[in-house]
C-alpha cells in the first residue's frame, strides 16, 4: 500500500465545490425526522419566545438603531416544542394590507412590514405576512423549519386570509457578498433546487419567489456599538462582513 506524505498540502474545500455541497447536503436529508410539537402559541408563551429569538439572532438586531419590533398578530403565532414542553422555535405573522400585485409590495420588504402593521389596518387585510421565525440550534434538521413554515400557512388560512407572503432573509447570503439579492436569488443546486436553505425551505412548501429588494433588514450605530456587538475592531475604511449579518457593514 502506497504511504501518503502527510506534510502534503491537501486539497482546500472550494465553494464551487458542487459535489462537496451535494454531499454536505446529504447528510442534511438523512437526517431523522424532528420530534417536536407544533401550535398555537399560549399568551403567556410571548415573552419566552422573545428569549429564545435572543438566543437565535445576533445582538445588533435589537440593540442598534434602526431595529424594528415584531408587531405580529397573536393569532398568527406558532411555536415548536419538546417531549417536556420547552420552546425550541417560534414563527409569527401579521396582517397586510396588498393587491396582490408584486410591483406594489413594499419597497423596503420586511422593515416595511412592520412598521404598517404597527399602524394598525382597519378591519382584517385580505393577506398575512411573516415576519420572523428563530429555531434553537439543537433542534435545527429533521424538517422542523418546514414544518413551522406549512403549519403557519394553515393557521393563516384556518383564519380566512387569502394567501401568506413572507420576506425571506437568505441565510446564506453571506457567503456570497458581492451578488446583488436579484442574482443571488436564482441561485440553484445542480439538482435544481434553491442554494439558499431558507429560501429551500419556503420553496419545499409551496413558496415562489415574486420580488427582490436590496433594503429590508438593517441598522446603524456608531463605531464603538458595533464593535461591542460583534467583537471585532472595526476597520479604519472600507467594509466588513459581519456574522450573523447577510451584507457588508460599512
Amino acid at each position: 500500500m502506497a504511504s501518503r506524505n502527510m506534510s502534503q498540502r491537501l486539497p482546500e474545500a472550494r465553494f464551487g465545490d458542487s459535489a462537496s455541497l451535494l454531499r454536505a447536503y446529504s447528510i442534511l436529508e438523512a437526517m431523522p425526522r424532528h420530534p417536536y410539537t407544533l401550535r398555537p402559541a399560549l399568551p403567556e408563551e410571548s415573552p419566552l419566545a422573545l428569549e429564545l429569538e435572543r438566543q437565535v439572532w445576533a445582538p445588533f438586531n435589537w440593540l442598534a438603531e434602526g431595529s424594528v419590533g415584531l408587531d405580529y398578530d397573536p393569532d398568527l403565532h406558532i411555536v415548536a416544542v419538546d417531549g417536556d414542553g420547552e420552546l425550541v422555535a417560534t414563527i409569527d405573522a401579521c396582517g397586510m394590507q396588498w393587491d396582490g400585485d408584486p410591483k406594489s409590495l413594499p419597497p423596503e420588504g420586511w422593515r416595511d412590514v412592520n412598521l404598517l402593521a404597527a399602524e394598525g389596518f382597519e378591519g382584517r387585510p385580505p393577506y398575512a405576512c411573516a415576519l420572523g421565525a428563530s429555531i434553537l440550534l439543537p433542534a435545527r434538521g429533521g424538517g422542523l423549519a418546514q414544518d413551522l413554515l406549512s403549519t403557519l400557512r394553515a393557521r393563516v388560512f384556518e383564519l380566512g386570509y387569502e394567501g401568506m407572503l413572507a420576506p425571506v432573509r437568505p441565510s446564506s447570503r453571506g457567503q456570497m457578498p458581492h451578488l446583488s439579492i436579484e442574482d443571488y436569488a436564482a441561485q440553484r443546486l445542480p439538482d435544481g433546487r434553491h442554494f439558499d436553505p431558507w429560501m429551500r425551505a419556503h420553496e419545499s412548501v409551496g413558496g415562489v419567489v415574486i420580488a427582490t429588494t436590496e433594503r429590508s433588514m438593517y441598522w446603524w450605530g456608531d463605531r464603538e456599538g458595533w464593535e461591542k456587538w460583534i467583537g471585532v475592531k472595526l476597520p479604519d475604511d472600507g467594509r466588513l462582513l459581519v456574522e450573523g449579518s447577510t451584507g457588508w457593514l460599512t
